[in-house]
Protein backbone atom coordinates (compact mmCIF):
# COMPACT_ATOMS: atom_id res chain seq x y z
CA UNK A 1 0.00 0.00 0.00
CA UNK A 2 1.92 3.05 -1.26
CA UNK A 3 1.83 6.22 0.81
CA UNK A 4 1.42 9.53 -0.94
CA UNK A 5 2.63 12.60 0.91
CA UNK A 6 2.86 16.31 0.24
CA UNK A 7 4.69 18.13 3.01
CA UNK A 8 3.72 21.70 2.06
CA UNK A 9 0.03 20.81 1.70
CA UNK A 10 0.17 18.60 4.80
CA UNK A 11 -1.55 15.72 3.02
CA UNK A 12 -0.79 12.07 3.68
CA UNK A 13 -2.83 9.14 2.42
CA UNK A 14 -2.46 5.59 1.22
CA UNK A 15 -3.57 4.22 -2.12
CA UNK A 16 -4.28 0.52 -2.51
CA UNK A 17 -4.59 -1.62 -5.58
CA UNK A 18 -8.24 -2.31 -6.27
CA UNK A 19 -10.47 -4.99 -7.72
CA UNK A 20 -12.77 -4.72 -10.73
CA UNK A 21 -15.70 -4.39 -8.30
CA UNK A 22 -14.02 -1.45 -6.56
CA UNK A 23 -13.18 0.14 -9.91
CA UNK A 24 -16.82 -0.13 -10.99
CA UNK A 25 -17.92 1.33 -7.67
CA UNK A 26 -15.42 4.20 -8.02
CA UNK A 27 -16.65 5.09 -11.50
CA UNK A 28 -20.32 4.78 -10.55
CA UNK A 29 -19.88 7.02 -7.49
CA UNK A 30 -17.88 9.49 -9.54
CA UNK A 31 -20.67 9.72 -12.11
CA UNK A 32 -23.30 10.13 -9.40
CA UNK A 33 -21.36 12.88 -7.63
CA UNK A 34 -20.73 14.85 -10.81
CA UNK A 35 -24.13 14.39 -12.47
CA UNK A 36 -25.27 17.77 -13.83
CA UNK A 37 -22.18 19.47 -12.36
CA UNK A 38 -19.76 21.37 -14.55
CA UNK A 39 -17.44 22.94 -11.98
CA UNK A 40 -13.90 21.59 -11.86
CA UNK A 41 -13.83 22.05 -8.09
CA UNK A 42 -16.86 19.75 -7.76
CA UNK A 43 -15.21 17.16 -10.00
CA UNK A 44 -11.98 17.24 -7.97
CA UNK A 45 -13.84 16.73 -4.71
CA UNK A 46 -15.86 13.94 -6.32
CA UNK A 47 -12.70 12.08 -7.36
CA UNK A 48 -11.38 12.14 -3.80
CA UNK A 49 -14.74 11.14 -2.29
CA UNK A 50 -15.24 8.33 -4.82
CA UNK A 51 -11.77 6.93 -4.11
CA UNK A 52 -12.49 6.99 -0.35
CA UNK A 53 -15.95 5.43 -0.73
CA UNK A 54 -14.70 2.67 -3.02
CA UNK A 55 -12.01 1.79 -0.50
CA UNK A 56 -8.72 2.41 -2.26
CA UNK A 57 -7.85 5.82 -0.77
CA UNK A 58 -7.19 5.53 2.94
CA UNK A 59 -6.04 7.89 5.65
CA UNK A 60 -8.49 10.64 4.75
CA UNK A 61 -12.06 10.70 5.96
CA UNK A 62 -14.75 11.78 3.53
CA UNK A 63 -15.96 14.37 6.05
CA UNK A 64 -12.54 16.08 5.87
CA UNK A 65 -12.72 16.82 2.13
CA UNK A 66 -14.89 19.99 2.30
CA UNK A 67 -12.52 21.67 4.74
CA UNK A 68 -9.34 20.80 2.85
CA UNK A 69 -7.42 23.41 0.88
CA UNK A 70 -8.42 23.38 -2.79
CA UNK A 71 -4.77 22.81 -3.74
CA UNK A 72 -4.70 19.68 -1.55
CA UNK A 73 -7.83 18.30 -3.22
CA UNK A 74 -6.38 19.04 -6.66
CA UNK A 75 -3.11 17.31 -5.72
CA UNK A 76 -4.99 14.28 -4.39
CA UNK A 77 -7.08 14.16 -7.57
CA UNK A 78 -3.90 14.10 -9.65
CA UNK A 79 -2.41 11.31 -7.53
CA UNK A 80 -5.65 9.29 -7.67
CA UNK A 81 -5.78 9.59 -11.46
CA UNK A 82 -2.14 8.44 -11.71
CA UNK A 83 -2.90 5.49 -9.44
CA UNK A 84 -6.03 4.47 -11.37
CA UNK A 85 -4.10 4.59 -14.64
CA UNK A 86 -1.31 2.48 -13.17
CA UNK A 87 -3.65 -0.19 -11.77
CA UNK A 88 -5.75 -0.42 -14.95
CA UNK A 89 -2.84 -0.38 -17.41
CA UNK A 90 -2.39 -3.60 -19.38
CA UNK A 91 1.24 -4.77 -19.10
CA UNK A 92 3.32 -4.04 -22.22
CA UNK A 93 4.97 -7.47 -22.11
CA UNK A 94 1.62 -9.26 -22.48
CA UNK A 95 2.10 -11.59 -25.49
CA UNK A 96 -1.61 -11.46 -26.34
Amino acid sequence: MPTIFHKKLDVRAEVDDFSQAQYEMYQTILLELTKSQTATAVANGAVVRAAIKSGFLKGINEAEVPSMKPSAVIWLTKKIHEHVLEVTKVPIDDPN
